[in-house]
């Protein structure tokens, strides 16, 4: 899936993201480099705590709303647990959400207070960069029932409308494990999805809502829709469902052409898995190893290991400072080398609290 407005360029998924050195770094230690109250107690106990980003801040976010983020906004998520129920050490799974149209000074403040999350943890969690659309399966798995994407953010702001004022047009997503508010106007719709639009209109006429059923969506994904649908109808409200060469006129509203353009979701990846060594003096700042072995890894080292599901930084527990600014940056330059999606899975894990999906990567069987 990429963003229906613009395509997948200008993605703040291509930006410096590891920061050091640049000028956002200089600018988001100015104004975020304070050491952060809200990390005060989290992490002690099994829990899921979530913060957006606001004007270089880090604001928690409330639990009614977990589930629900904004496509203009940045957010830290940390899920700590224990790996199984007589473990006597937690383990922390550190994630920064960055959603589509985010600022690079919300997306840089939140890896840069990632980071320092990171270190109040001692370091050992597993860290996730996660881009709308592209949210990893761990990510998604706090969410049982999926995850709500609005159009808008901090910076737009966000105020209810007032009792009687007129609805205003809304573009919904459908996926199996999201809903997405659409900006509009769109450039195009893809197949494989479903797609849900509120004409807008007076408060006091009741609402004709369209689903549109995309070629190859799922039954989940269109019962899912149903809901959504009938949920924006309300009681008096009615809903129209169009299916196949039917839903020209579902088009026709929106402005686009029929039929929509092929899907282009998924997690980039490699289908063999692939081993290099972190250099930061190198250019590129790796080399690739002859074979992915596990029995490779070096505690003196840093390591990409990319496989079908994204990139991992494996971290070894005598690798220098260098090393580890590099290693962001290491895996954002093999993501252009091999002309992965920008919005790959960055997945830095730490020697000694590794993820059994990161050894399941190098297992090809």
């Amino acid at each position: 899936m990429t963003d229906l407005n613009t395509g997948p360029e200008n993605s703040i998924a291509e930006t410096n993201i590891a920061l050091w050195g640049s000028d956002l770094h200089q600018r988001v230690r100015e104004h975020a480099g304070d050491a952060e109250n809200a990390w005060d107690g989290v992490g002690q106990a099994e829990g899921l705590w979530i913060w957006r980003i606001e004007y270089f801040k880090v604001v928690p976010w409330p639990d009614d709303r977990k589930g629900q983020f904004y496509d203009g906004d940045s957010y830290i998520i940390l899920h700590t647990y224990k790996k199984n129920p007589d473990a006597e050490t937690l383990a922390h799974d550190l994630h920064f959400w960055l959603g589509s149209q985010t600022s690079l000074d919300e997306a840089g403040t939140a890896a840069y207070k990632t980071v320092e999350l990171d270190d109040y943890l001692g370091g050992v969690p597993t860290q996730y960069r996660e881009c709308q659309y592209y949210e990893s399966p761990r990510f998604r798995s706090y969410f049982p029932k999926g995850i709500r994407i609005l159009s808008g953010g901090v910076r737009t702001g966000f105020t209810h409308p007032e009792p009687g004022a007129p609805r205003p047009p809304k573009l919904f997503q459908i996926t199996a494990n999201s809903v997405t508010e659409i900006r509009l106007p769109v450039k195009y719709l893809e197949e494989g999805d479903v797609y849900v639009f509120e004409p807008g209109g007076e408060a006091n006429i009741p609402p004709a809502i369209m689903q549109y059923n995309a070629k190859g969506s799922t039954g989940k994904e269109r019962f899912k829709a149903a809901e959504v649908s009938k949920e924006l109808a309300g009681e008096l409200g009615e809903v129209q469902v169009y299916d196949g060469d039917a839903s020209v006129p579902f088009f026709r509203i929106l402005n686009i052409s029929y039929p929509p353009e092929a899907p282009s979701r998924g997690h980039a990846g490699v289908t063999e898995p692939i081993l290099l060594r972190v250099l930061p003096s190198a250019t590129p700042p790796y080399t690739p190893l002859p074979a992915a072995a596990r029995e490779v890894l070096d505690p003196a080292d840093i390591f990409l290991l990319a496989g079908t599901e994204g990139i991992y930084v494996w971290t070894g527990s005598q690798a220098s400072r260098e090393e580890k600014r590099a290693a962001m940056m290491a895996a954002q330059s093999f993501i252009r080398e091999k002309d992965l999606r920008p919005e790959t899975s960055i997945i830095r894990v730490v020697e000694g609290n590794e993820t059994k999906t990161f050894w399941d990567t190098f297992n090809t069987d």
